[in-house]
């Protein structure tokens, strides 16, 4: 039965469709054009790309330009072609002229071909480069529709289609260079990354050249200059190794984007500075208009444990004297942090500290310190990842999700960066054999960078080991005593052979080295730690196998304290240690210049510890004063200054010639001296 509707049930009534607005008329033609050819101007490619596809499409035209030239003179200067000959070349010459145009031609391979040969070939320039213009002329005529795709040149026609980087040949060319580069076995180019240990050393060895007392001590415009160099390092490495940011990243931090003494959440309240990066590298592979995208806060604390990347000590400190002694006055927030600074002391604030002139102060710390390595301004970023990672103490290590965000790599970079960063570096120590020959085997392929011997019992053979390295230290400083840096050993200072133990009280002379241990056990495996029968106590120089020397004949301790000579770096401003010690007091020693010291300071008892070196400074100050005390005189009149103080003291002496009368003087004495200590 079908039931009927009511008859009052009223149809549901459609709303009425609003209307759409009228569609506004569209800009013009020119003007959209414009905008699409700026978006992907501005978008398609990041902008250090295209200025390094200009670079290399730039050097082309002009070395083909050149190129071009030379065959023409050639053409002019041979008289024995015909004239149909010649004609066919001119117009050859004048379409390989044009090979780099955007529209190519017919020799806009061969041309391309003859560039990559002149850069990686005659030049002796590598892969990258090779690949770095196939893909800058690739992308210059890609932009025509008609040269995007395969390369084919019509023999009828002589008309081409397709995009020359794209010929074969070409193609050929460039992976030649790169198998070449293969065979050669090139080392990887990336930066060597930069251990804390040795970041700690050039902390070190800055301090122990400009110390706090220098600091305050500051007047003259060369002091501030040596001042700010160091104090800029300083805040400079440990900003780039704790943040792992890059040159341009460390360079381009502004007043506004670091501030300090925040004060923390509740309930402590731990003060810290923040610091903003903006713009790093990879972070226009963020999507949307993140926060990652536009910039990212760190909140930098106080790290007293690992003092060499104490970023926030050494950043107030630099501050502080940026603004109180360089400036005198605060900086403003478009201000960069890290400056140019003239040599006539300028402070171009609006202009961040060259890449450049960062990598020459980095290769003279290094050099300074001893460093061996050739570091780079990335190594700092590597350095840090990498220490954070797998070298800081157990319990402090951060997780690859914390390296990521920290390190500032986007979500969707691809993963083979963090491969090189971290585990392909980690890959290597775990599968390299260097250390075979080591009496103590590190195992680093037995855990996560071999930590488990950081919990593993002491062995027989690391005791043996300790104890060497022991006696060898105690040999280092026996031999410095030889030579008067340090005063001896009191005559009381008493060793016990391993496997003893002091019988009744352990009474020592009072020394400034340390109490040597009341019992150590016996290294020796076949034989019970317990069962060792007591020896005579033994001599420390019997330890060390060294003649004992007899009391009248033993080296005393200088009679005047005061009077030290600190040794010179290496380099080639050592000479200019020279002339600051013997011209300027030493803050840190408190000691007077060299040239003010007294006679009995470097002669007669104190000869053996400080005559030679005063000499030697005053042979070399003594010719710079007689320079002029202009360097570009003195350096070229004794060019050796620049290699090494020993050739430069030899050059002295040579130059001086002096007269057998007066051959025990003092340029006699410089001679001798150049095999010491400097």
């Amino acid at each position: 039965m079908v039931k009927k509707t009511s008859s009052n049930v009223k149809a549901p009534t459609k709303q009425p469709q609003r209307k759409k607005p009228p569609v506004k008329s569209a800009s013009s033609i020119g003007a959209l054009e414009a905008a699409r050819d700026k978006g992907k101007r501005d978008h398609l490619l990041s902008q250090r790309t295209v200025e390094g596809y200009n670079r290399y499409v730039l050097r082309g035209k002009e070395f083909l330009e050149v190129l071009v030239a030379s065959k023409k003179a050639e053409l002019e200067a041979e008289k024995s072609n015909s004239e149909e000959d010649r004609m066919k070349q001119y117009e050859e010459l004048q379409e390989l002229s044009k090979a780099f145009d955007p529209s190519p031609n017919t020799q806009s391979v061969r041309a391309l071909e003859l560039f990559i040969t002149e850069k990686c070939f005659a030049q002796g320039c590598g892969g990258n480069t090779a690949s770095g213009i196939h893909a800058g002329f690739k992308k210059l005529w890609d932009k025509i529709d008609r040269y995007y795709g395969d390369y084919h040149v019509n023999e009828d026609t002589l008309k081409v289609t397709g995009n020359p980087a794209n010929a074969p040949s070409v193609n050929e060319l460039r992976r030649s260079v790169v198998n070449r580069d293969k065979g050669k076995d090139i080392a990887r180019n990336h930066a060597e990354a930069i251990r804390y240990e040795d970041l700690a050393k050039m902390m070190d060895w800055s301090e122990s050249v400009c110390s706090d007392d220098r600091i305050s001590q500051t007047r003259s415009l060369s002091d501030q200059l040596h001042v700010a160099e160091h104090l800029m390092f300083r805040a400079y490495a440990s900003t780039a190794f704790t943040l792992w940011s890059r040159n341009s990243e460390t360079s381009s931090i502004k007043n506004r984007h670091y501030k300090r003494n925040c004060e923390g959440t509740d309930p402590y309240h731990i003060p810290h500075d923040q610091v903003y990066l903006v713009n790093r590298k990879g972070w226009t592979r963020q999507s949307g208009n993140t926060t990652a995208a536009m910039g990212r806060m760190y909140e930098v604390y106080d790290q007293k444990d690992t003092p060499a990347m104490d970023m926030r000590f050494y950043m107030q400190q630099w501050l502080r004297f940026l603004e109180d002694e360089l400036l005198k006055r605060p900086l403003t927030d478009e201000e960069y942090i890290f400056p140019t600074i003239g040599q006539n002391g300028l402070v171009h604030t609006y202009q961040c500290i060259d890449h450049n002139a960062f990598q020459a102060r980095l290769n003279m710390f290094a050099a300074n310190t001893g460093l061996t390595v050739e570091y780079t301004t990335h190594s700092f970023r590597r350095g840090g990842a990498q220490y954070r990672f797998q070298y800081c103490p157990l319990g402090k290590r951060w997780a690859l999700s914390r390296i990521r965000w920290w390190g500032g790599w986007a979500e969707g970079e691809q993963s083979d960066t963090l491969m090189r960063y971290l585990l392909d570096e980690l890959s290597s120590q775990e599968s390299s054999h260097h250390d075979a020959l080591c009496p103590i085997q590190r195992e680093a392929s037995q855990s996560f960078n071999g930590d488990h011997i950081l919990t593993s019992p002491v062995t027989i053979g690391e005791i043996r080991e300790l104890f060497g390295s022991v006696g060898r230290e105690f040999q280092r400083l026996h031999l410095d005593i030889e030579q008067g840096k340090l005063a001896p050993f009191p005559s009381q200072f008493r060793f016990y052979a391993p496997g003893t133990s002091l019988v009744g009280p352990s009474t020592v002379a009072a020394s400034p080295f340390p109490t040597p241990p009341a019992f150590i056990p016996n290294v020796n495996p076949t034989q019970s730690l317990l069962d060792e029968p007591l020896r005579q106590p033994l001599h420390l120089t019997n330890m060390l196998r060294l003649q004992k020397q007899d009391k009248n004949t033993s080296r005393k301790t200088p009679s005047v304290p005061e009077a030290v000579i600190p040794n010179l770096s290496h380099g080639p401003e050592a000479w200019r240690e020279v002339i600051r010690q013997w011209e300027e007091s030493n803050p840190i020693t408190k000691t007077k210049a060299l040239k003010d010291w007294p006679l009995e300071w470097y002669s007669g008892s104190m000869s053996r510890f400080t005559g030679s070196k005063w000499n030697q400074r005053k042979a070399i100050a003594e010719e710079y004063i007689r320079c002029n005390r202009t360097d570009t005189q003195f350096l070229s009149e004794f060019p050796e200054a620049t290699q090494s103080i020993k050739m430069l003291l030899n050059a002295i002496a040579q130059k001086r010639q002096p007269a057998p009368s007066v051959q025990k003087g003092c340029c006699q004495r410089a001679r001798r001296g150049a095999e010491s200590p400097m």
